[in-house]
């Protein structure tokens, strides 16, 4: 295993939909949501790569994320 100690880990900017404050996020906090910084407000969980969801999970996850999808449908036909 090979830490790397000289690079910073990756972080993002996330909006405050309450202040629109820009907030800092690092990668590894991935799937989850924090406060915002500035007025504790909810912030929408940090989602880098594709969520996969099925006919069973898509409802949920849509009703639930405070933030803009993308979503992609792929079908067998």
């Amino acid at each position: 295993m090979s830490i790397n100690r000289g690079e910073p880990m990756p972080s993002y900017l996330i909006t405050c939909p309450s202040c629109n404050t820009e907030n800092r996020v690092a990668a590894d906090k991935e799937g989850m949501s924090g406060r915002c910084g500035t007025c504790h407000a909810k912030l929408p969980a940090l989602h880098i790569q594709p969520v996969p969801l099925t006919e069973h999970t898509f409802d949920n996850f849509v009703r639930n994320y405070d933030a803009p999808i993308l979503a992609e449908f792929w079908a067998p036909w």
